[in-house]
């Protein structure tokens, strides 16, 4: 029935639902997307054959969620990269701990914080691959020209400004072999598989980027796992919506292309987390937003194991503990230990302690004991294929 009160009403509504949905970007956030999209374009436009991806979320291992963004992601023919980018402007240095100080603030320890990303992303295509993993490279990319590098930045060779990013790829591949297509198909694969973060679009250019809650009652409508976007969109004008309200809609654009209408009625909200150290969830009514995108399908179930290490057969008579092998050593990991295959698809974990001895340096046992070496090993621990080894002298 139409009353003067719901007239009231639905007028107050749209008057509401319009301000919020024009709502801007802040200046910020713009100069941040502005200067990845910087370096996105000049990378695809470099060299249209390299896989360049935006905000993709390294998985950490130990958590169902991942944990760190990187701004690009770039695979060459010879390798990948991993980049991130800083607009600071003015004069920068590094701290004894690795923080970067821009004109006496203090920032993050970017070198630190990108190597980690590398690493975990590292372990991931050692434990999904049968071939040698991929050398990869970080960079820390500084967008902005007006910037001056005191001494402290002299040790750091991956860095450059954005003019230099070409050449600074070029010299830091020039001695790699060409990536076997196999690690490059799995690298796209995994990238594709992590995806970045969900993002919400305002029609007045506001964006903001984060995690759908699982619980949300919008979830419980559509399915991430075949759902790529969301369009939201009141279909009366504002006499119509005067007069007898809203006639609110989702149109639904799956991964596969096909588009689905859902009507819903005022009120929907969306819970939504925003990253950042204060993160919190956010109620937000879907009516006052344009367009929702998933920046993935549901999280796989191997994201949440610790040991990314695990084998398909550790049932096997051969495996079991004490009994010894004949190793080759695969590669020396990141944050400690030596991945090392026993055979038969199975791989396994030395403590790299066997080796290291007080006076001889650890880069000469590294060289020693490099990848392909082979070595007598024996299980100390199988617990459902997360395979420790040690070493037992010739």
């Amino acid at each position: 029935m139409i009353t003067p009160i719901s007239i009231f009403n639905n007028h107050k509504w749209w008057k509401s639902n319009i301000k919020v949905q024009n709502s801007k970007q802040n200046r910020k956030d713009i100069v941040s997307s502005y200067s990845e999209d910087n370096i996105v374009n000049l990378l695809r436009q470099h060299n249209p054959s390299w896989i360049v991806k935006k905000r993709i979320r390294i998985p950490r291992p130990g958590t169902k969620r991942s944990k760190g963004e990187v701004d690009v992601i770039c695979i060459t023919n010879h390798t990948i990269f991993l980049i991130e980018v800083k607009n600071y402007l003015g004069k920068v240095s590094l701290d004894e701990q690795g923080h970067i100080i821009q004109n006496g603030e203090k920032r993050t320890k970017a070198f630190d914080v990108i190597q980690e990303k590398l690493d975990n992303f590292s372990l991931l295509m050692i434990s999904k691959s049968n071939d040698d993993p991929p050398e990869m490279k970080s960079i820390l990319v500084f967008d902005n020209k007006k910037i001056i590098f005191d001494d402290s930045f002299i040790n750091h060779k991956n860095y450059c400004l954005t003019k230099d990013l070409i050449k600074k790829i070029e010299y830091m591949e020039r001695d790699l072999t060409e990536m076997k297509n196999s690690n490059m198909k799995l690298a796209t694969e995994l990238l594709d598989l992590f995806g970045t973060w969900d993002k919400l679009t305002w029609k007045g250019g506001k964006e903001v980027y984060g995690d759908i809650i699982d619980d949300s009652y919008l979830l419980s409508l559509i399915d991430r796992n075949n759902c790529s976007m969301i369009y939201v969109s009141n279909e009366n004008n504002y006499l119509k919506t005067l007069f007898f309200g809203p006639k609110l809609i989702f149109l639904i654009k799956k991964w596969s292309g096909e588009e689905v209408v859902h009507p819903f009625e005022r009120g929907l909200e969306i819970i939504f987390r925003v990253p950042g150290h204060a993160s919190k969830n956010n109620s937000i009514l879907l009516e006052e937003i344009q367009s929702l995108k998933f920046g993935h399908k549901e999280i796989p179930k191997w994201r949440s194991k610790k040991n990314f290490v695990k084998n398909s057969n550790y049932e096997s008579k051969k495996f079991l503990v004490d009994t010894q092998h004949k190793g080759q050593i695969i590669t020396w990991l990141p944050r400690g230990g030596i991945l090392v295959s026993i055979g038969e698809n199975m791989k396994g974990i030395l403590n790299e302690k066997d080796f290291f001895s007080p006076g001889i340096p650890n880069d000469f046992i590294k060289q020693i004991y490099s990848k392909g070496k082979i070595i007598n090993v024996k299980i100390t621990r199988n617990n459902k294929g997360k395979i420790n080894l040690k070493y037992v002298e010739d």
